[in-house]
């Protein structure tokens, strides 16, 4: 099925509440999207760039802050 037919996961909030807890439910909620859309047999660059998408835009600043080692 199309990705398109699916709700986006709810931004991932790393800023208000229970960071632990907001964490786990977007983590369950992004699990099912990808389930649900296909996604998850994808390739590793497709998945990360959807994980990024949907987690928003602050958690795309903090990816692209990061120092990756290959």
């Amino acid at each position: 099925m199309a990705e398109s037919s699916f709700r986006l996961p709810s931004l991932l909030n790393v800023t208000d509440g229970n960071v632990t807890e907001n964490f786990k439910k977007w983590k369950r909620e992004f699990e099912v999207y990808m389930t649900a859309t296909g996604s998850d047999k994808k390739d590793a660059k497709v998945r990360v760039a959807i994980l990024l998408h949907c987690a928003g835009p602050n958690i795309l600043d903090i990816y692209d802050q990061a120092t990756w080692i290959t």
